[in-house]
């Protein structure tokens, strides 16, 4: 779980975000580009994925494009 401090971060890096779902880099890479895995892109090398985002998929509650 990324924290900083005592706080939990809004975002996971996209390897975070692989980690925790246990699915490969190269898979969660390729479910942000097909929009099945909510993402924001901050800059050309800066792929973001909000934990609410990801944590509403995985309660069921949001389902993948």
């Amino acid at each position: 779980m990324a924290m900083v401090g005592e706080h939990e971060t809004l975002v996971l890096s996209v390897a975070e975000a692989a980690r925790q779902l246990d699915i490969s880099l190269g898979t969660a890479y390729t479910l942000c580009r097909e929009g099945r895995l909510p993402s924001i892109r901050l800059s050309t090398r800066r792929l973001v994925i909000p934990r609410k985002s990801l944590d509403l998929l995985l309660e069921g509650k949001m389902q993948p494009v």
